[in-house]
């Protein structure tokens, strides 16, 4: 017997035009998707997030290269800015809402532009990772409350480079391993002419940045080293242990021309890094980019590169540390996407290789600085990055001016050693003041 045919429910008007709809949207993507509709094929179908990174010294196609192989599910577009005018650029930028998701920060920028940071999420990276990842100045610099707010790319430390002609001609088989050593080859390095000028300089050491270029970072790690402590620990001022101001008179020492035996160096002599590399200055301290600076300027000059002289009684070695890393910007609309992006890049060591090796430096993760040790290039810089330190700063070029300031008041015989530190610690609590708003 045959079956009465199949009754089915009568659907009101309105439900019968939304189910076409519906079929119609999914038509239509299905067209789209696979280009039968001409002129619409792949539309759609790209990254939905462009993250903008901005950064200084490393080149655009360089660094979009490496973020191309990282194989995130976003676009990435690098833009150079000149190191000249990036932090002006960078602040205005971000105040506009038109600056970049993630941008490079310098070691000492955090207290300057913590207000513009996005920190990382607390399960991205935790701490005890952090920690096992970069050396101790790491957290220091972008982490000192337990908060991640950067990673970093590469460190960079200051160093002693020497002439090593100059000290094999004037039979000086080894670097100074300590401040007194430092002191008794002076007098072995040093050319005056009859009147005392100076013709060939022992060491860069004595000036202001006029003429050594990171002058505030080598009296900062001499006070450091003799146990200053830079800040007060609530971080309401500044502490430069000025009862002690023997790091500053020994460091403004070289540029008096009334020490007869050390005198070396004044601001009118030459700038610092010009001079070691025309051989006119046996010594200098310098980082690894000022090394590859002076290779650069004079690829026949045999200089060799040395670890930062130590007071003789220290218990551990200490140095300055300087470097950049990748932050995100509070005003981004894509934080998560951006800290994902940081942390495929700065915290992976496939990446990371890849970069040191193509923009020439010394990468920050601990796993890839034991592979530096024994470089000749970038082993002492390596060695270093492990007891490396620093300082807070409000104001890295403030307090640059500061201390250069400082410097000069005590070589023109304007204030003593003990007056100038007293005095410069007490700029640098007013700007720390004025910088938490309590001026």
């Amino acid at each position: 017997m045959a079956l009465p045919p199949l009754a089915l429910p009568s659907l009101p008007k309105s439900r019968l035009l939304i189910i076409g709809a519906i079929g119609l949207i999914a038509l239509l993507a299905v067209l789209i998707f696979t280009g039968i509709i001409p002129g619409l094929k792949g539309k759609g179908t790209g990254p939905a997030v462009t993250l903008n990174v901005w950064g200084v010294f490393d080149n655009a196609d360089t660094m979009n290269q490496l973020f191309s192989g990282l194989g995130l599910p976003y676009a990435i577009a690098y833009r150079q800015l000149d190191p000249a005018t990036y932090e002006s650029e960078l602040v205005n930028a971000l105040a506009s809402g038109k600056g970049p998701d993630v941008f490079m920060l310098h070691s000492s920028w955090l207290p300057k532009h913590f207000g513009k940071l996005a920190p990382a999420p607390a399960t991205l990276l935790p701490l005890a990772d952090f920690r096992a990842l970069y050396p101790t100045v790491v957290e220091q610099d972008f982490a000192p409350d337990g908060v991640i707010y950067a990673l970093p790319l590469h460190i960079d430390t200051l160093a002693l480079l020497y002439n090593r002609d100059d000290f094999d001609g004037k039979i000086i088989p080894e670097p100074p391993k300590t401040w007194k050593e430092f002191e008794t080859l002076i007098p072995k390095l040093r050319e005056l002419d009859s009147t005392g000028k100076i013709k060939k300089a022992a060491a860069a050491i004595g000036g202001s940045t006029k003429s050594i270029s990171r002058a505030a970072d080598i009296v900062s790690v001499l006070m450091m080293q003799s146990g200053a402590p830079m800040v007060r620990p609530d971080f309401s001022g500044a502490d430069f242990d000025h009862n002690n101001p023997a790091p500053l008179a020994f460091y403004a020492k070289f540029a008096n021309p009334k020490e007869k035996t050390l005198y070396t160096w004044n601001d009118g002599f030459r700038n610092a890094l010009d001079g070691f590399a025309e051989g006119l200055v046996d010594m200098m301290f310098g980082y690894g980019y000022q090394a590859a600076a002076v290779r650069e300027k004079n690829p026949f000059l045999k200089f060799v590169v040395a670890p930062l002289p130590q007071p003789e009684q220290a218990q551990n070695p200490l140095t300055y540390a300087n470097y950049w890393g990748f932050a995100v910007a509070n005003t981004s609309r894509a934080q998560t996407a951006s800290w994902n992006f940081i942390r495929a890049f700065a915290a992976s060591a496939g990446p990371m290789k890849s970069y040191a090796e193509k923009t020439n430096r010394l990468p920050a993760l601990r796993a890839l600085i034991g592979a530096r040790l024994s470089d000749p290039v970038w082993g002492v810089f390596a060695a270093q990055a492990l007891y490396a330190r620093s300082w807070p700063q409000v104001d890295n070029t403030a307090i640059d001016e500061i201390f250069s300031n400082m410097i000069a008041d005590v070589v023109g015989g304007k204030a003593t050693a003990e007056k100038a530190l007293s005095a410069a610690e007490q700029a640098v609590s007013r700007l720390m003041a004025k910088k938490q708003g309590r001026l």
